[in-house]
């Protein structure tokens, strides 16, 4: 067990249930930094008192600020780095870049400087990537040829064209292609390459986890961009029209925060890895429309379909499809996910209209 644990971004939405993980596996020392950001956290934000009391020093900065996060670095020595701070979302990073390049690239740059500057302690570093590295994700051709494809072309889904010709989508392993669709993407995949050569020449052991899309009770629905799900449970609360994108037959890998926090724990747990092996998807590894999802939630809801709006509306940088193949962290892991989707939904409608209720 590490005995000095630093968590940037550690008052998230992911760092929250890791941090009550880790101390229920007997973490005492537990070192957050966290800005709170208000399109996170709220105006005023503060601690949540039972996240509070299992976090021994907090401190809220950006990342981003070197002279202080150097200060926390030269007094704590983490043994072990989780580094979770970022901005997310694929929409606000085309409006934002400047903001995700800083947070997610310098941010991360500035990090390993003072890791490798003042940490003579710090033994491994854990990164929270996404799934977006990827992009289209992988397909097959006729040929059965694996590949992946370029983005998809804006006029052809102008004129209501969503699939790639001739391909079929697979599940996306670690091995496949990175062809980032977004800058969020993009941002998170120069994450990768920084945290991987800037320890290179060091014996701090790198892991990397690649996340596909993360719910689960307790996701701020004041954030505009928390993600598909929490726009639904918003339009259903409120009797309003959901807005389904494309024609409806998007499909996504969902996974709980839970499960996430436990693969965290897991990759923490692990002796050694394969520097050349040390990248990780972690999913469900089974994909569902987002028309069927909102079917889900508004059966759970008890309210009709006729609310369901099928626009065709698109974004730029959107995938089609969203697939993990999570052969790997199963077998170095022993991962495996214990929340099912319609338990998962379920908990996370009814926190959500308690949200909305109080809000």
């Amino acid at each position: 067990m590490y005995s000095s644990v630093l968590i940037t971004g550690g008052a998230g939405f992911i760092g929250t249930y890791l941090i009550k993980l880790l101390s229920v596996k007997g973490y005492v020392n537990i070192i957050v930094i966290d800005n709170l950001h208000p399109q996170i956290h709220g105006r005023n934000a503060v601690i949540d008192p039972v996240l509070d009391s299992k976090i021994s020093y907090f401190y809220q900065l950006d990342i981003t600020n070197k002279t202080e996060v150097a200060k926390v670095i030269k007094r704590h020595q983490p043994e072990l780095v989780i580094h979770l701070a970022a901005e997310t979302g694929t929409g606000q990073s085309y409006d934002s870049i400047s903001r995700y390049v800083n947070t997610n690239v310098q941010g991360t740059a500035i990090l390993i400087d003072l890791l490798r500057q003042y940490s003579s302690q710090t033994k491994k570093i854990i990164l929270a990537s996404s799934r977006a590295v990827y992009g289209e994700g992988a397909y097959i051709d006729q040929s059965n040829h694996r590949l992946t494809p370029d983005a998809r072309d804006y006029a052809d889904m102008q004129r209501g064209l969503f699939e790639h010709k001739n391909l079929t989508s697979v599940a996306t392993c670690e091995t496949d292609a990175i062809d980032p669709a977004s800058i969020y993407g993009s941002t998170k995949l120069m994450q990768e390459y920084l945290i991987n050569q800037g320890f290179s020449n060091t014996n701090i052991q790198v892991i990397i986890l690649r996340f596909q899309n993360v719910y689960g009770k307790g996701q701020a629905l004041n954030n505009p961009y928390t993600g598909v799900l929490c726009a639904f449970v918003k339009a259903i609360y409120n009797n309003a029209p959901i807005n389904i994108f494309e024609d409806g037959l998007i499909s996504r890998d969902f996974v709980h925060v839970q499960d996430i926090a436990v693969a965290i724990e897991q990759a923490i747990s692990l002796d050694k890895i394969d520097r050349n092996k040390n990248i990780i998807n972690i999913g469900s590894g089974v994909r569902i429309s987002i028309l069927h999802i909102a079917q889900l939630m508004l059966k759970i809801s008890a309210k009709q379909d006729n609310l369901l709006q099928i626009s065709g509306d698109f974004r730029v940088g959107d995938i089609r499809h969203a697939l993990s193949d999570i052969k790997y962290a199963r077998q170095l892991l022993d991962f495996k996910t214990s929340i099912s989707l319609q338990q998962g939904l379920v908990e996370f409608v009814r926190d959500g209209f308690e949200q909305l209720a109080e809000s």
